[in-house]
């Protein structure tokens, strides 16, 4: 928990920042006052709009509160799962308990990858800086009643506005950082299945199959980046009238859509904020908000413009390639047998080593991760390269990346860890192999979809040692090669305990 904190403090952008001091201004002041804070009724946010806020809420709660057992901390963080479950309720009651709820999330999102790094959560924090806005408003609110002698009553239509504007901007960021990087000569979108296939999407269909759509999809490869940069460029005109957002917020959940049937890439809680906040402005019997003036129109332009610099979110821009690198586990097993780790197996963090972002581990490979670059010299030459050979050429041309043993050295403690801790579980826990429970199907979603779900390792069996294979995957614009498999780790699985690697 200190080490997420601490990692936090030193990666805030600007309006965490400001976020931050509102909310403890406003935890000041309501310790000191004894009270509660502001109802929603003070705010000027009741009906669907509290609603709608109690709906993101009950997402990151669902999310966190389901996630699978941790086998690195070697605990379940009940405490904090029913706590997170708990402020749902709490927070329809009073606007204030969504501090303690944003502290909780933030810090149980942080404190996945702390053990070996590397995750985006461009997903989640969206839901948190949306929450953050009823604090900060709040405290804006005090703030004019104490400098204004006479403020205008609390209007809710204030903090719908600007949570459009904040998800807007989300979008806004990645299309204009595709366009910077000349995205729609460049890319080929239908890149993204053989990518992705390599790493556990769809992987129950073979590898002819796999290559037969890509080359379906490639026919659709214009149409489909006109369509993505028609949303994402385009949402910077969404607080124009009514239409227009109907029109967006609609678009949006269609590209998601779209990019999961293609990636196995899951933006569930971006889809699911996004209906909610249809429905929050064209249900039946929707208030009609006063979100669409002359002046709303400019500052909306302002506010999703320029939200690289009011809450840094993360630039979703990249080149999709033929080619892949794939790291896969694979474990030795007490029995003698070998048996192969899907991602999920490494829950709660298999959304990293299905991105697989493990290029630290040996030398000379390209610079890319789950069949994206941000290079366009390695994106040209891949797309250009017409056989397994040329696109072993390239990477002898190009790559240039190097191994790094602090971060090898952490990965290798987390396996470690992790394994030796679900060996000593497997052992002591009669329940361990048991048919998972009829409450299963209530986990919310991965972000990172593959399959299989779980390893099939079987009763009894242990593990002995780990494995780490990269495979180098290509799509030659024909057929789907994997083109090279070696083993980059191997880890023996200790069954004592072990000291945390120095940095």
């Amino acid at each position: 928990m200190v080490e997420s904190i601490a990692s936090t403090l030193v990666t805030l952008d600007p309006a965490s920042l400001a976020i931050g001091t509102f909310v403890i201004v406003g935890c000041v002041v309501a310790i000191a006052r004894r009270s509660l804070g502001p109802t929603w009724s003070d705010l000027g946010l009741e009906g669907r709009a509290r609603l709608f806020l109690l709906v993101v809420a009950a997402i990151l709660s669902w999310f966190f509160a389901t996630s699978d057992f941790d086998h690195f901390g070697g605990n379940l963080n009940a405490i904090d799962r029913m706590l997170l479950i708990a402020l749902v309720p709490m927070i329809w009651h009073r606007p204030a308990f969504i501090v303690p709820h944003l502290l909780l999330a933030w810090s149980t999102m942080l404190s996945v990858d702390v053990p070996i790094g590397g995750a985006s959560w461009s997903e989640p924090v969206m839901l948190i800086r949306i929450l953050a806005l009823v604090p900060a408003y709040a405290v804006v609110g005090v703030g004019l009643k104490l400098w204004w002698k006479k403020p205008r009553p609390p209007n809710g239509a204030d903090l719908v506005f600007t949570v459009c504007c904040l998800i807007a901007a989300h979008y806004w960021v990645a299309g204009y950082g595709k366009l910077e990087l000349g995205w729609l000569g460049q890319d080929h979108i239908q890149y993204l299945l053989p990518a992705t296939y390599a790493g556990g999407w769809l992987s129950f269909l073979d590898a002819e199959t796999i290559a037969s759509v890509t080359r379906g999809v490639a026919v659709f490869n214009l149409p489909l980046k006109l369509f993505t940069l028609l949303i994402e460029v385009g949402i910077l005109l969404m607080v124009m009238r009514r239409g227009t957002v109907r029109f967006f917020l609609a678009g949006a959940i269609a590209l998601h859509l779209g990019i999961v049937a293609m990636s196995g890439i899951f933006f569930w809680r971006w889809i699911l904020v996004d209906g909610a906040l249809l429905l929050l402005l064209f249900g039946p019997g929707a208030p009609a908000l006063r979100i669409f003036s002359p002046t709303h129109r400019i500052v909306s332009v302002i506010l999703i413009a320029g939200g690289s610099l009011w809450f840094g979110p993360v630039k979703l821009a990249w080149y999709d390639v033929p080619a892949v690198y794939s790291y896969r586990l694979f474990a030795d097993g007490s029995d003698g047998n070998e048996y192969r780790l899907p991602p999920r197996s490494m829950a709660p963090y298999h959304y990293h080593f299905t991105l697989a972002a493990f290029g630290y581990l040996d030398d000379g490979r390209l610079q890319m991760a789950f069949g994206a670059t941000g290079r366009r010299n390695i994106a040209e030459a891949l797309a250009d390269a017409g056989s397994p050979e040329e696109a072993l050429a390239v990477e002898q041309a190009l790559g240039d990346s190097r191994r790094d043993e602090a971060r090898t050295a952490r990965l290798r403690h987390f396996l470690e860890r992790y394994w030796r801790d679900w060996n000593q579980r497997r052992i002591r826990d009669p329940r361990f192999d048991a048919k998972e429970p009829w409450w299963r199907w209530l986990k919310a979603p991965s972000q990172l979809l593959t399959f299989p779900r779980h390893a099939a390792i079987p009763e009894g069996v242990t593990v002995e040692r780990i494995r780490v294979r990269q495979v180098f995957a290509f799509f030659d614009d024909r057929d789907y090669h994997e083109i090279r498999d070696r083993e980059v780790l191997s880890i023996e699985i200790p069954s004592e305990s072990l000291e945390a690697p120095t940095e």
